[in-house]
């Protein structure tokens, strides 16, 4: 019995250096789709129990108040030292669910407003600064398009 040659010959395999300049130019093309990418891609924003079904026509109406402090490091070069904030956000919130195609969809909106004060040393002088205002609104439409049905 004779042995069966195939006539097509295996693909010569790419030597180290050249397999490594592959890699490279792999890990330049993604480094610049990502970057390309993180200006058009937006954070998700993690809210708990936010697919949480609620019956139709629900109205939630919520009041919020955040308070925070604490200390800030800048680079010694600044000469800012001992700089610290103190920031209360308060927030007013509203809900409406309703039925849209057959699906049940909610209507958020969020208006929060934002007072802080930053104090510090700036070059050995007591210095410091407030801000008070709103801050961005949120207006959020969504509809539950897999699970919880009407």
């Amino acid at each position: 019995m004779g042995q069966c040659r195939s006539s097509l010959r295996a693909t010569p395999r790419p030597l180290p250096r050249a397999r490594s300049r592959i890699k490279r130019a792999i890990d330049i093309l993604r480094s610049v789709t990502f970057v390309i990418l993180a200006g058009v891609t937006q954070a998700e924003d993690i809210e708990p129990r936010r697919w949480t079904h609620l019956p139709v026509d629900t109205t939630v109406a919520g009041l919020a108040i955040i308070r925070g402090n604490g200390g800030i490091a800048f680079d010694p070069v600044l000469q800012i030292e001992d700089a610290t904030v103190e920031s209360t956000t308060t927030v007013v919130s509203f809900l409406r669910t309703f039925e849209l195609f057959g699906q049940t969809a909610r209507f958020d909106v969020r208006l929060p407003f934002k007072h802080s004060r930053w104090e510090r040393l700036l070059a050995g002088e007591p210095r410091s600064v407030g801000r008070t205002g709103m801050v961005d609104p949120r207006v959020r439409l969504s509809v539950n398009f897999l699970g919880s049905p009407l």
